[in-house]
């Protein structure tokens, strides 16, 4: 079984950047209500920040996503959405595990190129 995802100190830098998303797009919908120059930018801002918010609050639980391989199936599990589909239905798997090779070697060869998939 191989198991891909995001490498920890990718994790960390995402979590430290959807977190500063996140407090500045609560303090902009905050500061909506607190300043009052702001009053006309209400029906502008404040939907702007919620859709932010909303989606930062996605990212935050996509991070921990991770592609399976296995003997049976592919798959990728998450915390909002775990898909599956089994070998018998891919039509060259030979294909599919070259690339997954590749990508292996291009990240000891070269570690900038794909720093993003780890294997664990």
């Amino acid at each position: 079984m191989e198991v891909f995802e995001l490498s920890r100190g990718w994790k960390i830098v995402i979590y430290i950047i959807l977190g500063l998303f996140f407090a500045l797009f609560t303090w902009l919908a905050v500061n909506c209500f607190i300043e009052p120059s702001l009053k006309r930018a209400i029906a502008f801002m404040l939907p702007m920040s919620l859709i932010a918010m909303f989606f930062i609050a996605c990212g935050f639980l996509q991070v921990d996503e991770k592609v399976i391989f296995d003997d049976y199936s592919i798959r990728k599990e998450s915390k909002l959405v775990n898909r599956e589909i089994l070998r018998n239905d891919v039509k060259d798997i030979g294909l599919i595990r070259t690339m997954c090779a590749l990508s292996l070697m291009r990240e000891k060869v070269n570690g900038y190129w794909l720093l993003l998939i780890s294997r664990t």
